[in-house]
């Protein structure tokens, strides 16, 4: 039998049981169960009191792109809102910054506060131009125990505020990040304080 025949053949085999396993077999379920689901970027009007024309007009959203992980946050309704690169992730910008909310995975033999203290903010130390470290302090957000690590760095001869927020979740933690300029209006510390406050696991 011909070489070129047997390779063709071969390859041909390998190629049905991969279209197999992803239709029908556990990679595709894997990956469904990874992919971004339309509903997550519905949101929803939170209801305002008439009186309170202080506070900004947000939406609810609620993700429910993985199972084990749905949670909600609350949003302002005038920053732009998309789909972040990973699923259960959403991707904010405004005018004064940039943010993000999303689902991080936590490795099973450490715990939340041990994984941040000693994998994040090294990594953050070592990659992030002019590092310093501004705050660290605990927290609850709805329910869960919560941790805020806030640092100041160098971009352009710019110094930039961020904010990682990490609430302990079951299968993986949230994490909420802003990068603003230092110095930071009295409303866009409200908007960020109301974003926090709001994340809130929720059972599928």
């Amino acid at each position: 039998m011909n070489w070129r025949v047997i390779v063709v053949g071969v390859l041909t085999a390998v190629a049905i049981a991969v279209l197999y396993l992803f239709t029908f077999g556990p990679l595709g379920a894997r990956l469904a169960g990874r992919k971004a689901n339309p509903a997550s970027l519905k949101p929803s009007p939170v209801a305002q009191p008439a009186a309170d024309t202080a506070s900004p007009v947000m939406n609810r959203y609620r993700n429910r792109d993985a199972k084990e992980n749905y949670y909600s946050v609350m949003l302002p309704a005038d920053w732009s809102v998309t789909a972040g690169k990973n699923p259960g992730s959403y991707s904010l910008t405004f005018p004064q910054g940039l943010g993000s909310v999303e689902l991080h995975d936590v490795p099973d033999n450490t715990t939340l506060e041990l994984f941040i203290l000693s994998q994040e903010e090294p990594k953050l130390r070592n990659s992030v131009p002019g590092y310093e470290r501004r705050e660290y302090r605990k927290d609850t957000i709805g329910g869960s125990p919560a941790y805020h690590l806030t640092y100041l760095s160098l971009s352009s001869g710019d110094t930039l505020r961020s904010e990682r927020v990490y609430i302990t979740g079951q299968d993986q933690a949230g994490l909420i990040t802003f990068t603003v300029r230092k110095a930071l209006s009295d409303s866009v510390k409200r908007r960020l304080a109301l974003i926090t406050s709001s994340f809130a696991w929720e059972n599928p």
